[in-house]
């Protein structure tokens, strides 16, 4: 594995939530002792700017001039090929309780865990990594996985080509299970690490995706139509339909093989 010291981007969509992004993810970053000049934030308009600047004073923000996380995430990789190249980006939400290791502390080498995600990536032809979705300790595994594994939106990286056009979702919700698709599908891998898990509050109603989309039940809607249409693009050998305590939810088939 490359011990190069690689420079990246941290890269946070936030929409209404100045003091969530102020008292979770960026005092995690704070804990991890990240220099938040390494951080740029992505708002949807010039009135959320203001929002932001009264509450966190001098940062990096950048105007997206969006509507929805689709358009965001979107927006976020077109930034980073076309108008300020940068090839290792490391995407967070404004939300980060914290990352948990297996043994169910708090996993606050940072730096350490993105330059060794990125290296990863560039060794094995991956041009995306990510943690485990899982909440609990007990289910964390010292591993690293290739295979087909759902890559949590909250939390990953993803490497920029200079000579390749961007993935763009059209998903506004299940858009990190697209994601995960796509780099699987142009890579024949994915990068996993199974030691950390994300504590976060999923399906937060002030600000955020939930907030966007018109509450918890216009959510669900979208959960619905999206999964239907995710297993219609993608095939029900690569992705299911499954039933969770949201209401629908997605599992991708990680024994999938390419013939």
């Amino acid at each position: 594995m490359t011990t190069v010291e690689l420079r990246y981007r941290i890269a946070i969509p936030s929409y209404n939530r100045p003091d969530i992004l102020a008292e979770k993810t960026l005092k995690f970053l704070e804990r991890c002792d990240i220099s938040l000049s390494l951080v740029d934030i992505f708002l949807e308009n010039a009135e959320q700017l203001k929002l932001y600047e009264e509450r966190l004073g001098d940062m990096n923000y950048i105007i997206t001039n969006t509507k929805g996380i689709c358009e965001k995430r979107n927006f976020v990789r077109y930034y980073y090929r076309y108008e300020n190249y940068k090839r290792y980006v490391f995407s967070m939400d404004d939300d980060i309780d914290t990352v948990m290791d297996k043994y169910g502390g708090e996993a606050t080498q940072l730096d350490y865990f993105i330059q060794r995600g990125f290296a990863e990536c560039e060794n094995v032809g991956a041009s995306i990594f990510g943690i485990s979705p899982l909440h609990n300790e007990f289910f964390l595994r010292d591993n690293i996985s290739y295979r087909l594994n759902y890559i949590i939106g909250a939390f990953f990286g993803f490497v920029t080509k200079p000579d390749e056009e961007p993935y763009y979702t059209d998903m506004e919700h299940y858009e990190d299970f697209d994601f995960s698709l796509a780099h699987y599908c142009r890579d024949k891998k994915l990068v996993r690490f199974n030691h950390l898990g994300l504590k976060t509050k999923y399906f937060e109603d002030t600000g955020g995706i939930t907030f966007e989309m018109g509450g918890m039940k216009a959510r669900q809607k979208y959960m619905n139509e999206n999964a239907q249409y995710m297993v219609d693009k993608w095939g029900e050998d690569m992705v299911r339909i499954t039933k969770n305590k949201w209401g629908t939810g997605l599992r991708l088939n990680n024994n999938h093989k390419f013939l």
